[in-house]
């Protein structure tokens, strides 16, 4: 068994630039052409290859979580949320801005490239004000645990 702290350094000294969106990556919501797997000490991480995506990304996080304050019911929008929370906001905003951008309904499937979603999305100006988003946010439910 590692030790949270050691385990916490040796997954810095890794992973330089982990996945914004991992969480969701992680849970199958998502996929990017620009993330890889990596494996710590049995656990699993995202890692982003490309550092211009990944500077899209972090920006269209920050905007998305500001803009869903209010649905997660949260006020400072500087603390890390916990998982649930920030599994919500993940897979939630992009499968509501894939809605918002092709005008379709809002649909429980993997998005298959995060990496190309957000760039078509930055390219409209008011996409992120969409209602959409904050009702696929609102409307996402994490799988149920198994019990065994």
């Amino acid at each position: 068994m590692v030790d949270e702290g050691e385990y916490q350094q040796t997954f810095k000294e890794v992973n330089h630039s982990p996945c914004v969106f991992g969480r969701a990556m992680l849970a199958n919501c998502c996929r990017c052409q620009h993330g890889q797997r990596l494996l710590i000490a049995e656990r699993e991480a995202m890692t982003c290859l490309q550092t211009e995506a990944r500077e899209t990304c972090t920006q269209v996080l920050a905007q998305l979580r500001h803009n869903a304050r209010f649905s997660l019911k949260i006020s400072d929008s500087s603390s890390e949320l916990p998982h649930g929370l920030a599994l919500r906001l993940q897979c939630g905003s992009l499968r509501g801005i894939r809605a918002a951008l092709h005008g379709e309904e809002i649909q429980n499937d993997r998005i298959e490239n995060v990496a190309a979603l957000l760039a078509e999305a930055v390219l409209q100006t008011d996409i992120f004000e969409q209602p959409e988003i904050l009702q696929a946010v609102q409307a996402f439910k994490s799988r149920k645990r198994r019990r065994s």
